[in-house]
């Protein structure tokens, strides 16, 4: 077993390519059975809905999970590929930075400052994403009913998961060739005249802005904050879930972070698990941006403000 590999991804693929390197013979037993064929509560899955795991597939959770497996499988077996297993077609890895030559200049002209919105989810980052939109702000070609941006999550999902999860030093280094060749895509299929005053909001941008700050060096940032109490009482993130793949990777690290086993993770209410990952992102957030970032650079917007002056606010902004 491979120690270094990120995830239940690819390995299969990866125990039979290792015995094989080995001299070792690798065999198929003739013995189909039905994946999937009950759900937990026992009932008989019978089409695609029945099924939150394979409706689990199609979430960028998953795929920003599964990419970051390929990637490794891709890297690691490069002198096979390409290749097919059963479910994963695998083409010869290439290093993101190598599809960022040759940019054209105006691209470059406006690639290096976005302006990047933070906001812990829950935390009224939705609000922030109107905000800024009002004033001017293209936040990228797919905004969804939160104000996300569509274009970066998978770049931006992956990029947590390589930071914190994968352990070979080559795939941790990724991160920031893979934010900026996302935001390349994102830019050329952009009109020319919102790429003068562009930007994208994601709440796991709290957890990147080290990565963010190296990929996009004259960036600004503007943060929201709303009453921590508030956060934590709404519904759940999914940065404060196990039910996907950023969760089980985020509420860890809060615990962790917090002095505190993981096991008490399944003890603690939903509102616990709100309150550590709110802590530890913004307390990650705030020491970077007020330590790092001048005036010129960083702005804090105050969720409580828009809703009492938001005239003031929006001129402020």
């Amino acid at each position: 077993m491979d120690n270094l590999h990120p995830g239940i991804h690819g390995i299969g693929t990866d125990l039979v390519l290792s015995a094989q390197q080995k001299g070792a013979r690798c065999y198929v037993i003739n013995a189909p059975s039905i994946h999937k064929y009950k759900d937990a509560q026992g009932k008989i899955i019978n089409s695609i809905d029945d099924s939150p795991k394979i409706i689990d597939r199609v979430n960028y959770a998953y795929i920003a999970d599964k990419q970051c497996c390929d990637d490794y499988i891709r890297y690691k077996w490069d002198a096979l590929t390409p290749f097919s297993s059963i479910v994963t077609q695998y083409e010869k890895w290439r290093h993101p930075a190598e599809d960022l030559k040759g940019l054209p200049l105006e691209i470059l002209a406006c690639l290096d400052n976005p302006i990047i919105l933070l906001g812990k989810g829950g935390g009224g980052s939705r609000m922030l994403s109107f905000l800024v939109e009002d004033c001017g702000v293209c936040l990228g070609n797919t905004v969804n009913v939160s104000g996300d941006c569509m274009d970066m999550v998978i770049a931006v999902y992956q990029g947590v998961i390589e930071k914190y999860k994968c352990k070979a030093a080559w795939q941790k280094e990724l991160v920031v060739s893979q934010l900026r060749l996302a935001a390349v895509r994102m830019l050329k299929s952009m009109d020319s005249a919102k790429r003068a005053l562009w930007g994208f909001k994601l709440p796991e941008n709290l957890l990147l802005l080290p990565e963010l700050n190296q990929a996009f060096p004259c960036a600004r940032y503007i943060q929201m904050f709303r009453n921590p109490v508030k956060t934590c009482l709404r519904r759940t993130h999914m940065t404060a879930r196990l039910d996907n793949q950023i969760g089980r990777v985020t509420l860890p690290l809060a615990y962790r972070e917090a002095g505190l086993p993981v096991s008490q993770i399944l003890a603690d209410s939903s509102a616990l698990r709100m309150a550590y990952t709110t802590l530890h992102q913004l307390k990650c957030a705030l020491s970077f941006c007020r330590n790092q970032l001048d005036s010129s650079r960083y702005y804090e917007v105050y969720f409580e403000d828009l809703l009492t002056k938001p005239d003031e606010s929006v001129r402020n902004v």
